[in-house]
């Protein structure tokens, strides 16, 4: 019987949360198992970003992009109108982390995952790296 309601448990958040990405242009990728991420579409409240309600402008999308590549050792892998997936490398090891942003909402809020691929701390880069991020749109007068 347990094993029953963790299953309805997780379909539950599978069909939750693929509805709320449709409203999104392009869907994130959720979480690794390990706390070496922070996303707006992340189901555990210590890994949860809240999703960034932007102000109406007819730069903004521009201006999200020359905030990812505004960081240091960034590469672009894949972009579309309202999507960004971007690695970083850090200096001194060169881990490579993962940075999507996407438009959600009729680009009225922005969703955004930043995530280690490997190892299973992260010293709080992840966070740091949306903060930055975050800290870069208020100053193009973005978010609200």
């Amino acid at each position: 019987m347990q094993h029953l309601q963790s299953c309805a448990a997780g379909l539950a958040l599978l069909f939750c949360s693929a509805a709320a990405a449709a409203e999104c242009v392009k869907p994130l990728s959720p979480c690794p198992d390990s706390p070496n991420c922070v996303a707006t579409n992340d189901p555990l409240p210590d890994r949860r970003f809240p999703p960034l309600a932007l102000k109406a402008g007819p730069d903004n999308w521009s201006n999200v992009m020359a905030a990812v590549q505004a960081f240091d050792r960034v590469e672009i892998i894949e972009e579309q109108a309202g999507y960004v997936h971007a690695t970083i490398t850090s200096m001194v090891f060169r881990f490579v982390d993962d940075l999507e942003v996407t438009l959600c909402e009729e680009g009225k809020q922005l969703a955004v995952r930043s995530s280690s691929r490997t190892g299973r701390w992260d010293l709080g880069v992840n966070l740091r790296r949306v903060e930055t991020l975050v800290d870069r749109l208020r100053a193009y007068n973005m978010v609200r």
